[in-house]
């Protein structure tokens, strides 16, 4: 099991494929998170090929506005885990590569 706990943090090496025929993207999304408020809300997020970053726009999420994804979807995803349906309707979705072959190992 992971967590993002910050966002800005976790998405520095979150960046495009070789293959993207943009240098650099923006895109905004929407983040569902119940139980880190500073996870919650709307973000830009600026991606190139060699990283990203990502600024909170607001803590509120406009309806209709944007993709949202809840913090357990965004997690799946960026970890190279699960690709939710809403990476379909993203801008450039499919050539934000997640990390691969993550290793956690932690002992309880």
């Amino acid at each position: 099991m992971a967590r993002i706990v910050c966002m800005p943090e976790f998405v520095k090496n979150i960046r495009l494929s070789e293959a993207c025929p943009e240098d650099e993207v923006t895109v905004e999304i929407g983040i569902h998170d119940l139980f880190i408020p500073q996870n919650q809300g709307a973000w830009i997020w600026k991606l190139n090929k060699s990283g990203s970053e990502i600024i909170q726009e607001s803590r509120f999420i406009a309806k209709g506005k944007l993709e949202v994804f809840t913090i357990a979807e965004l997690t799946q995803w960026l970890f190279g885990y699960a690709l939710p349906e809403q990476v379909e309707n993203v801008p450039y979705g499919q050539y934000i590569e997640p990390f691969h072959g993550v290793f956690l190992d932690e002992v309880v």
